[in-house]
């Protein structure tokens, strides 16, 4: 990048400010997406923490915390042994002050069993003064990652999608999408539906990962695909029936007309009295009209079905 006259081109400054925040992130992803071992002490803090998400750390594939740069190199080195990366595809990233979160979808083999995935996946990073990684959690879910790892069931595993036309961010939007989506909560945790679904595009999808009823594992009743008013509908019904929030803490991160909301929560569900703590991505899109075009949920969806149907692994 040319930043010559960068004093006179705020564009270039901030787009310099930006790429040099990704400089390592990047780096990891081309040394991730070839399976190789990567140059730890380039790329990460002493102090670093990788937690791949899922409190479940028996059950779901990794999952666990990783603290130090002996423990995530140990991490990626057993991934690339146990899992054969057949395609990385970067989708798109946000970046606001040291965080970074990067989607992505990953087709692979796990050496095991010989089924195959095709999941997305999404890691929000932070960074210190020189760009280096001290902390990440991939978010996931958890539930449909421990199937190909099982001899049982289909050979080939597909997740919950979000939208690819939603994938590139613009970031030349004016409005505050944070603001846009913390109305939407509100409205929606007090009962407002009506205004909660007025701050929608018509074409409004919802893409919560997870299988949902009309799945081969119909274990939780709110995950998948809706779209639209009479989906957004359908899946208020799905979750506010069945379960109960208890306890909610989030912050959001925000970048053009993309709102990432890291979440910690705790919820009730109603039928059983069960409780669950998740930690959950939500990832908000808007279109130039500052209506919401997508809302992607990634939750630790093995400890979700876990609640529901405590027997279901047994």
């Amino acid at each position: 990048m040319d930043l010559a006259n960068v004093s006179k081109d705020d564009k270039t400054w901030k787009e310099h400010l930006r790429e040099r925040k990704l400089v390592n992130i990047r780096k990891f992803y081309e040394y991730f997406r070839k399976g190789e071992v990567m140059p730890f002490n380039e790329l990460f803090t002493d102090y670093a923490v990788w937690i791949m998400n899922g409190r479940w750390t028996d059950k779901v594939p990794f999952a666990g915390t990783y603290q130090g740069k002996e423990q995530i190199a140990g991490l990626f080195e057993k991934y690339f042994k146990v899992l054969d990366i057949i395609e990385f595809k970067h989708e798109y990233e946000i970046v606001d002050g040291c965080e970074i979160v990067v989607h992505f979808n990953l087709k692979a083999r796990v050496e095991a069993t010989n089924k195959t995935f095709d999941m997305e996946f999404f890691d929000h990073f932070k960074v210190d003064e020189k760009a280096k990684i001290f902390f990440c959690r991939r978010y996931y879910d958890t539930f449909t990652f421990t199937l190909p790892f099982q001899t049982k069931g289909p050979s080939h595993i597909v997740d919950t999608k979000t939208n690819p036309k939603n994938h590139k961010i613009n970031l030349d939007f004016k409005y505050d999408p944070a603001r846009l989506v913390w109305s939407i909560y509100e409205d929606f945790y007090a009962g407002r539906l009506d205004a909660a679904k007025a701050a929608a595009n018509p074409d409004f999808e919802i893409s919560y990962k997870g299988p949902g009823l009309e799945s081969e594992n119909p274990l939780v009743p709110y995950p998948g695909k809706y779209y639209g008013m009479p989906g957004m509908d359908k899946f208020m019904m799905n979750l506010g029936l069945t379960a109960r929030m208890d306890y909610i803490d989030r912050y959001f991160l925000v970048e053009g007309n993309c709102v990432e909301i890291i979440f910690y929560e705790d919820w009730t569900v109603i039928e059983n009295g069960n409780m669950y703590s998740v930690y959950t991505l939500n990832s908000w899109l808007f279109d130039e009209n500052g209506k919401a075009i997508e809302m992607m949920c990634s939750p630790d969806l093995y400890e979700i079905a876990k609640a529901y149907h405590p027997e279901f692994d047994s």
